[in-house]
């Protein structure tokens, strides 16, 4: 069909190709062209300038340029990403360990998918390091919906911890796993007599976050088995929340 079309067109427009007036014969030559196709980067060019440019591991440039390689018009745009990473503030090794997360983080537009989330914690009073450092600890914050997801759930961290702190501590060490269970765990920690101020919460609403209530129950009847009263359990689980995920056979060990 398209070589027939391509025929008529060639006699209506080319009967007279010698007048100043005909439409060149090339460009319909392209625009009927079934290989008119951008090439894409190749994944020893992207490779390169993750390697050798920004310093990046063999194994995250190698992974990255197998993601990237069709899907990148000019590597220029993963060097616009990096370098505007660069100058808010990232490392290259932050950027490295995001890059290994998410390749496609180098495809991201920066206006739409990073800076709105940046002014967003700067505008909750995180500092620079800790923005950065909860990013490159989280790089699915840069993936998910700044009102919709990060905006409450951050808010509802900083209303249970208290502070930027503490919420940036806890991002930084957890992940971003703020759901009703983080709500139950905090509420727990602190039904156990862990102090919101004590370096020990964190911990525990970890720990209890890892923790069916089932599954607590088992751990604090092991302990109740070694001898322990409610009161050391509580005592036990204020200052070191951690045994609570060892096995009933840890604790007999260690006891």
């Amino acid at each position: 069909m398209i070589s027939i079309l391509r025929r008529k067109i060639t006699c209506c427009f080319f009967a007279d190709y010698t007048s100043p007036h005909s439409i060149p014969r090339s460009f319909f030559l392209r625009l009927f062209s079934t290989s008119n196709k951008e090439a894409c980067v190749s994944s020893a060019a992207i490779f390169d300038l993750l390697r050798h440019k920004h310093q990046f591991s063999a194994e995250v440039a190698t992974k990255a340029a197998s993601v990237l390689n069709r899907r990148l018009k000019d590597t220029e745009k993963c060097n616009s990403m990096l370098s505007y990473l660069q100058q808010r503030g990232f490392s290259n090794t932050q950027m490295e360990k995001m890059v290994k997360v998410w390749p496609e983080l180098l495809l991201a537009r920066f206006d739409y998918s990073i800076e709105p989330k940046i002014t967003f914690f700067q505008d909750m009073g995180f500092s620079s390091e800790d923005i950065t450092e909860i990013i490159s600890a989280n790089p699915c914050i840069l993936r998910i919906n700044l009102n919709r997801r990060i905006i409450p759930l951050l808010s509802m961290l900083k209303g249970l911890l208290g502070n930027n702190k503490a919420a940036a501590k806890f991002l930084i060490r957890s992940g971003w796993f703020l759901t009703e269970s983080f709500r139950k765990s905090v509420e727990k920690a602190e039904e156990m007599g862990v102090n919101r101020n004590s370096g020990m919460f964190i911990r525990a609403v970890r720990t209890l976050a890892e923790l069916s209530g089932n599954v607590l129950e088992h751990k604090v009847q092991a302990l109740r088995n070694c001898g322990f009263t409610e009161s050391d359990i509580l005592v036990l689980f204020q200052k070191a929340p951690s045994v609570f995920v060892m096995s009933a056979d840890n604790h007999r060990a260690e006891i």
